[in-house]
Order: structure tokens, then C-alpha cells, then sequence
């Protein structure tokens, strides 16, 4: 295996496990803790958090979604072409609908916030960043697997 190759495939799966990892963490850890507090806690912690992580989860999944296409393009293998799905999706999902979402939370005023709309957000969140995570493990188990398997053609 060539050294660009080597690099390409490491820095693949470094960047979706990142991805994959936080997704969970999100949806197994921090979600139902903020779902077992006030609907107000629970969006004023949103905020903070969403603050701190925007400008880092598009990077992970960009460099995910360019390490499988480039792999697919050197190999001409199907499974990296399979993880490239599961990464696009992401973007689509991420700008449909968390995006806006994300913008909504970090603008509601806390001080004027109704509980039930609060309750409402921090579900809905919830609800599609656990589709993103699913999406992403997905995507990270088709790169190991494509790079476990050698990258074959199809």
C-alpha cells in the first residue's frame, strides 16, 4: 500500500471515529441528561455546547466524506463508496434541518423561554442527532470494513 494511501485510509478513519464517537456520546450521554433536567437546563446547556461544537463537526465529517471518496476513487471499491453515502447524508440531514434547528437554540432567549417550546427543541435535537450518530457509525464501520478487506474492486 502506498504512503498517500496509508494517510488517506488513517486520516479517514481518525476523522470519522472522532465523528462517530461524539454522536454517541451525545445521543447516549449528554442528551438524556439534558431530557432528565428542566426544558430550560436542559436548552441552556444545548447552548453553551452548541457554541463550543459547531465549527468542529462539519470539519470531522468533511474529512470523513473526502477520505472514503478519494479511497473509492484509488481502489474503485464499493464500501468506501458506501461510507461516502452514509457522510453525504450527514450534510443533507445537517443542513435540512439540524442547522436551522442548531441556529433557533442558540438565539432563544433563555430569560423569555417558554418550557414547553424549550421541551420541544431539546427532543426534536435529540431526535435527529441521533440519526446523524446512527449515520455516522454507519459510515465509520464501512470504512473499517473497506479498509480491513484491502479495498478491493468491486
Amino acid at each position: 500500500m502506498a504512503p498517500v494511501e496509508t494517510m488517506i485510509r488513517l486520516a479517514g478513519l481518525v476523522t470519522a471515529g472522532l465523528f462517530a464517537g461524539s454522536g454517541l456520546m451525545e445521543t447516549f450521554v449528554q442528551q438524556p441528561a439534558r431530557t432528565a433536567a428542566s426544558p430550560l437546563v436542559g436548552l441552556d446547556q444545548m447552548q453553551r455546547v452548541l457554541a463550543r461544537a459547531d465549527p468542529y463537526m462539519p470539519l470531522l465529517a468533511v474529512g470523513s466524506l473526502l477520505a472514503a471518496i478519494v479511497s473509492a476513487m484509488m481502489k474503485f471499491a464499493v464500501l468506501p463508496l458506501v461510507a461516502a453515502s452514509f457522510f453525504g447524508a450527514i450534510f443533507i440531514l445537517s443542513g435540512v434541518a439540524i442547522k436551522p434547528l442548531n441556529k433557533r437554540i442558540r438565539a432563544y432567549a433563555l430569560d423569555q423561554a417558554d418550557p414547553a417550546t424549550a421541551a420541544v427543541m431539546v427532543r426534536g435535537w435529540g431526535r435527529l442527532h441521533a440519526l446523524r450518530a446512527g449515520a455516522g457509525v454507519l459510515g465509520f464501520v464501512a470504512l473499517i470494513l473497506s479498509f480491513s478487506l484491502g479495498g478491493a474492486p468491486a
